[in-house]
């Protein structure tokens, strides 16, 4: 087995918005659709799942590893990754928690499809392969959880543009609301040496988040989110300046903690 030094999410997960915008379950089949891409999700996916997968591939408290034919692995400690997930005190309930989350990440399915020229590629995947407790040598549950990622969610974390975030970064966004965690990893998969603004209508369509599909109290509720979460946006390099959500620009530099691409679309500004 060869040790990894790093597993990172790419753009594209979260251009597309794979993970719901939600906290408590999501549909067991849904479809997205951007201008980077469609995606057909079936199972549960939301903004629980995308927080445990950062604070796994972030954190800097946890180990991959290559499996030959399996894809890639990691140990881990239940009670550890809920603490870190946001409960102060794990308890049981906690730890079966985070164990139904890493299931519901084993059946869930993705076919994505990304434009390429005049026509698609297309990524069929699931992101967990296996996960149990692993076996001491009397045949006992040790302490440590082992996870396993699917080799075709691993090929999607390795190509693209890499998302970077710091241990302090990802905490932020966990205890941060769905709506305005949403945009602000929405947000930062623009971030570019310039400043990049869209509209805060506009970046909730991006996300999977469109005016016509709810009242217009669920709706103002949703801005109301994004707005609430201002100074945790700042801390990220984000802001929010009337109906626009900004990504300020970051400096072109070596070992920066931020995304460097040169911005390739165009900018939206709704006054």
């Amino acid at each position: 087995m060869k040790k990894l030094t790093e597993v990172r999410c790419t753009a594209i997960q979260v251009r597309i918005p794979m993970f719901a915008a939600s906290k408590n379950g999501s549909k067991n089949l849904s479809e997205v659709s951007t201008q980077w891409g469609c995606a057909t999700i079936t199972g549960i996916l939301n903004k629980c799942h995308r927080d445990l997968l950062d604070v796994l591939f972030y954190s800097n408290e946890f180990s991959f590893v290559r499996v030959n034919g399996q894809g890639v692995g990691c140990m881990i400690q239940i009670y550890k990754l809920a603490r870190l997930l946001g409960a102060d005190r794990p308890s049981l309930t906690d730890a079966k928690r985070v164990k139904r989350m890493i299931e519901e990440l084993r059946v869930a399915r993705l076919e994505i499809k990304t434009k390429s020229g005049d026509g698609y590629n297309i990524i069929t995947t699931g992101i967990v392969a296996k996960h149990q407790y692993r076996i001491d040598a009397d045949g006992k549950e040790g302490k440590l959880y082992g996870i396993i990622f699917t080799p075709e969610y691993i090929a999607l974390c390795d190509n693209g543009i890499k998302l970077n975030w710091t241990p302090a970064e990802v905490q932020i966004l966990v205890r941060m609301n769905s709506t305005a965690a949403t945009v602000a990893r929405f947000m930062r998969s623009h971030r570019s040496t310039r400043i990049v603004r869209y509209g805060i209508e506009t970046v909730l369509e991006a996300i999977g988040i469109n005016r016509d599909d709810m009242s217009a109290r669920g709706y103002r509720k949703r801005v109301r989110q994004i707005k609430n979460g201002l100074d945790d946006f700042r801390k990220l390099g984000l802001n929010i300046e009337g109906k626009n959500v900004i990504a300020e620009p970051v400096a072109r530099q070596s070992g920066t903690n931020y995304l460097t691409e040169r911005n390739q679309y165009h900018y939206e500004r709704n006054q």
